[in-house]
């Protein structure tokens, strides 16, 4: 499989095989015979695949593979590829039916008093103001990577605040 739709970086090896990715996103894939024309995975940071997919895509052989983050499926679910800057406000004023998935970093610029996502999935580091982190590790249903760190100074020097 060549660079393409559903990868973010990196290089196909011939055959069906993917691999040298640091995103690789399944989420728009809609069967397992999708999943079948992967022949192999290798070398990439972090694999999103819809929840119904995880058992075919258990059955790709792989090495060299950070994560595998199964996504829930639907309209409601908000995917950030990357770093997503957001306010403690905006996690809080969130619809309670939507999910959000953020393969990358979490800067939260304001504190967190709650989320208001119903399911919040993190493949990568989260970084909040001090006192934030009660409520981020109460909101998020899935870290892969760091808990909360608080990181005030190093968000609120960014130069576009």
């Amino acid at each position: 499989m060549a660079e393409g739709k559903g990868m973010v970086g990196g290089e196909g090896i011939g055959s069906g095989g993917i691999s040298n990715v640091g995103i690789l996103d399944l989420t728009g894939m809609k069967s397992t015979e999708e999943l079948a024309g992967i022949g192999s995975i290798s070398r990439v940071g972090v694999v999103l695949v819809p929840e119904s997919l995880m058992s075919g895509l258990l059955a790709v052989p792989m090495e060299e593979v950070g994560a595998i983050v199964p996504v829930p499926t639907g309209e409601n679910v908000k995917l950030v590829t990357g770093q997503m800057k957001t306010t403690g406000e905006a996690l809080a004023d969130a619809g309670r039916e939507d999910v959000l998935v953020v393969a990358g970093q979490l800067l939260v610029t304001t504190p967190v008093e709650r989320v208001g996502y119903s399911e919040m999935i993190v493949a990568g580091q989260v970084y909040a103001p001090e006192g934030s982190e009660g409520a981020l590790t109460a909101g998020i249903s899935r870290l892969t990577s760091q808990a909360p760190v608080s990181a005030t100074e190093r968000i609120c020097a960014s130069p576009d605040q």
